[in-house]
């Protein structure tokens, strides 16, 4: 799937339904996702993606770039 295809809306709806039904059907499956050395990219992703996220889901997942050490 090309990077285009996350910015239209079907792609914004389809995701916004999937993380409700994770977050109603599914809420205690992910404690905390840790992911280290995303990037840049990945981080500009996760701007975008997280406001389509539930405050629960988005706060369990952790992106760490540099300086990762001192927090594991």
């Amino acid at each position: 799937m090309p990077w285009s295809a996350l910015w239209n809306d079907k792609s914004k709806k389809i995701l916004n339904e999937m993380s409700a039904i994770t977050a109603s059907y599914y809420p205690e499956c992910m404690g905390q996702m840790l992911i280290v050395n995303g990037g840049i990219t990945l981080s500009g992703i996760w701007a975008v993606v997280k406001g389509w996220l539930d405050e629960k889901t988005r706060n369990a997942i952790v992106i760490w770039n540099s300086g990762y050490l001192k927090e594991l």
